[in-house]
């Protein structure tokens, strides 16, 4: 994660991030699920504290630590009340063990090339019986830009990111129960392809947009291969479309506080606890 990047889009970054702000919305009402209130909580990857924001209306009585490696996006978030802000590394938290309730995270994982070692510190500074709440990009987003510049040569324009199962894997790998993850895909529409990368280059999309050691090798001749391969995508209203795979998950501590033997759950109870998570888009 280099905090460079976002250092240099973090004044507009509010602006362009409606995709962002409409998925934290999502992960509170996936919240709202949660019937005890954490008085305790991290918002981890918490950019400008869109998110830190809706956290404090949800949970006035609650201490909310927003965390972000990069000191503009701190800077824009410290503006933001109701709750205290921490420039730090998502893999080297500055807490204690077992020192929050719970950890949520908004579009952020997707960033980190190492996220194992932050799924590592979340579960290190979740107390027993917290959980992890989150959101990230999974791999089927961006598609109509991975075709564009298909057309266009064999760079790698766009970040991979990490699958559902993947995921689900690595949480019960670091030692979370009741594992329980979903996705959904969101499509925005744009009527000018650069308007497109500009909401990217906004809101941080580093292998899409900043293509530091692409940028000298791109031509006038392949721009115009990539705008054509995008306008046969364009829908029949002349709108063009971006797509994103939004995962959704949620894992908890267990009330011991670590893993003793594998954790046997019946099916019907992994059964309710998908449905009650799953409600959150069903409910859209």
């Amino acid at each position: 994660m280099n905090p460079i990047h976002f250092d240099a889009v973090a004044a507009a970054y509010d602006k362009a991030a409606f995709l962002q702000a409409a998925i934290a919305k999502k992960l509170m009402q996936k919240a709202m699920l949660i019937k005890d209130a954490p008085t305790t909580i991290v918002d981890l990857g918490a950019g400008s504290g869109i998110l830190s924001s809706l956290l404090v209306d949800h949970y006035p009585d609650s201490k909310i630590t927003a965390v972000d490696y990069s000191p503009n996006m701190c800077a824009v978030a410290e503006q933001k009340p109701g709750f205290e802000v921490v420039c730090a590394d998502a893999r080297q938290l500055p807490f204690s063990d077992w020192s929050y309730r719970a950890v949520f995270s908004n579009c952020m994982l997707q960033w980190a090339p190492d996220y194992q070692r932050v799924l590592q510190e979340v579960k290190r500074v979740l107390a027993p019986g917290g959980f992890f709440l989150l959101s990230t990009f999974g791999p089927k987003t961006l598609p109509e830009l991975r075709r564009a510049w298909a057309a266009v040569d064999d760079y790698k324009h766009v970040n991979e990111f990490v699958s559902m199962q993947e995921l689900a894997d690595q949480l019960s790998t670091q030692g979370f129960i009741d594992v329980v993850v979903s996705s959904e895909t969101i499509v925005v529409h744009y009527d000018r392809i650069r308007k497109i990368f500009q909401d990217l280059k906004d809101t941080g999309a580093t292998n899409v947009m900043s293509m530091d050691k692409y940028q000298g090798l791109m031509t006038q001749r392949k721009l115009a291969r990539f705008y054509k391969a995008y306008e046969e995508m364009r829908s029949s209203d002349g709108h063009y479309p971006v797509s994103y795979e939004v995962i959704y998950a949620i894992a908890w501590v267990p009330e011991n506080g670590a893993n003793q033997g594998p954790h046997v759950v019946s099916v019907d109870h992994l059964r309710n606890l998908m449905q009650k998570f799953q409600a959150g888009e069903d409910d859209q």
